[in-house]
């Protein structure tokens, strides 16, 4: 007899290093008729907490995962049926993807990688094939790290290479960050460049990282293809020191969480998980020390232009992403009309449009980087 009409719902993979997630709640029960798009359970993982959606509408038969339970990814967490089904062909449905999974659970996720530069240690993560025409550098801003590229890395095509590094002072890359300014940090990334032997790159650059890209095409522009920034604090535009003080101040979960949820138009999309990460990774008094100079230079950074930078991008291939919703660093006024078409706004999203709405973004840098 076919199986066609029952689906087994899967634990969603998004972002190239997403292993697991918690259900943190069911919008529906077992019995409940749902229709294909609408909520079906939230999600957290250690990166982002969000919504997810049936994929095929039906009833919804069987729930695998009760809420507060985590399921690896690729797990069955429940099942979603079309017109009369006997468990015998539920259970047969649900043991045949619990196969497959245990197949494939050798083939995941990116890896970190540690190499010392002339600058110091750098650390980053790597997708896409070595040898592809195209190179994708990944600059995060202040506080982040590797990971807050995660969705936008897995929404990216997979013929280019990306490269997603850890800035000095952040992560698991050199403590070591001398005045803190962007300068510096585009030191750091131009040694990583010439020891990975890149050549010419990509450069997608978010907030604080997009000051450093700037750096590093101002420096070396015949290593930077096309350049991509999000939410800049340049073009006129500053970054709001309630966000930098309140981060660097921040030792306990409490503190932490209402600054993360400054960077989202959407405050449930900071989980458990990206609150404890970040509190762990400024625990020591090192990293809390390179955090606190890499913020204070940029509070202390001289005024931007919007004339001035933006002549600077107008020379090159570029683009300018912001988030209608942006907290920490405001859409400059004057820009909209000034920048045209090179810049696009995503309505919805705050300071992370490469998480809020990754698809999007990725569909501004594969035309960028194709044009």
């Amino acid at each position: 007899m076919s199986r066609d009409n029952i689906h087994a719902i899967l634990m969603p993979k998004w972002g190239l290093a997403m292993h697991e997630g918690t259900i943190s709640d069911w919008h529906a029960k077992e019995g409940d008729e749902i229709a294909e798009g609408a909520p079906l359970c939230d999600i957290e993982t250690n990166k982002i907490a969000n919504e997810f959606e049936a994929p095929v509408g039906g009833r919804l038969v069987r729930v695998l995962k009760p809420s507060n339970s985590m399921a690896s990814v690729g797990e069955v967490i429940a099942v979603i049926a079309a017109g009369e089904v006997v468990d015998n062909d539920i259970e047969a449905v649900i043991a045949e993807h619990a196969i497959a999974d245990q197949a494939g659970t050798e083939s995941e996720a990116d890896r970190l990688v540690e190499v010392e530069t002339r600058f110091g240690k750098m650390a980053y993560v790597e997708t896409g094939p070595a040898d592809a025409s195209n190179v994708v550098l990944l600059l995060h801003g202040f506080g982040g790290d590797h990971a807050n590229w995660d969705l936008l890395m897995g929404a990216l095509p997979d013929d280019l290479r990306i490269i997603a590094p850890d800035l000095p002072g952040h992560g698991k890359s050199t403590r070591e960050v001398g005045d803190g300014t962007a300068k510096t940090m585009a030191k750091a990334v131009i040694a990583l460049i010439d020891t990975l032997a890149l050549g010419e790159v990509h450069v997608i650059a978010h907030s604080f990282g997009a000051n450093v890209a700037a750096a590093v095409a101002a420096s070396v522009p015949k290593k930077v293809a096309s350049l991509c920034v999000i939410a800049p604090p340049a073009l006129g535009a500053k970054v709001n020191p309630t966000y930098v003080e309140g981060f660097v101040a921040a030792r306990r979960k409490k503190d932490m969480r209402p600054v993360m949820e400054m960077l989202f138009s959407d405050r449930d999309l900071v989980s458990r998980s990206m609150v404890n990460e970040t509190i762990a990774q400024y625990r020591d008094e090192d990293a809390r020390a390179a955090i606190a100079e890499v913020g204070n230079a940029l509070l202390a950074a001289p005024s931007t232009d919007l004339t001035r930078d933006l002549a600077f991008l107008t020379g090159m291939r570029s683009k300018i992403i912001w988030g209608d919703r942006d907290a920490v660093v405001s859409l400059p006024e004057g820009l909209a009309e000034a920048a045209g078409d090179r810049l696009v706004v995503i309505e919805g999203v705050g300071h992370m449009p490469h998480a809020e709405n990754p698809e999007a973004v990725a569909n501004q840098v594969t035309t960028l980087i194709s044009d």
